[in-house]
């Protein structure tokens, strides 16, 4: 003589699936902020190196624009 099964917590008609929501907008927010440091940084790393000084915007832009290009691509890969 067999017990019986115990019941069973997992059962194919307990389990539900939760699709994770989309890193869409997360991902177009951050696009437009890389493309606007871009256009914003640009002209000035450029008077700054040509005028051969030193200033903020040589260090600002460029490093600001690193790190919103590592969020977006992390992101991604999610």
């Amino acid at each position: 003589m067999t017990a019986p099964a115990p019941d069973d917590d997992l059962s194919y008609d307990d389990v539900r699936y939760d699709a994770a929501p989309s890193a869409l907008p997360g991902q177009l927010i951050t696009g437009l902020a890389v493309l606007l440091i871009a256009l914003l940084g640009v002209p000035e790393v450029w008077d700054a190196l040509s005028d051969g000084r030193f200033g903020p915007a040589v260090v600002f832009y460029p490093v600001l624009l690193v790190a919103f290009v590592h969020l977006g691509l992390r992101g991604r890969g999610r």
